[in-house]
């Protein structure tokens, strides 16, 4: 039976980049800046009132790792995309998706 609909598509740097997004930090990237907010806010209220360096420090910490989280998604790309290039000889392959009576999925020379 021949397919219904076929799609075909090379692996990006953006697409790979939106993956990460949506499945490494999440789909509430809202939520990570009002916390970053939040813990830039109280850090200056620690240092500004005069309590002890370690509570500013560790909520300047956490910010810093939350900030970390936010590149996450183009280190994944990153090192997705490196190794793509280096599995197959610097070229990024094709992949064929046709939807039939059932869904195949090719990827590379066997298209």
């Amino acid at each position: 039976m021949k397919p219904v609909i076929e799609c075909r598509y090379r692996t990006t740097r953006t697409m790979l980049r939106e993956f990460g997004r949506k499945h490494a930090v999440g789909p509430k990237p809202g939520t990570t800046v009002l916390f970053g907010a939040f813990c830039i806010w109280k850090a200056i209220s620690y240092f500004a009132s005069g309590r002890p360096v370690q509570e500013g420090a560790t909520l300047l910490l956490v910010l810093a790792c939350f900030g970390l989280i936010q590149l996450l998604p183009e280190y994944y790309a990153h090192s997705t995309m490196g190794s793509t290039k280096r599995c197959n000889g610097g070229v990024f392959p094709e992949t064929c998706v046709t939807f039939g009576k059932s869904i195949e999925m090719q990827e590379g020379s066997a298209i």
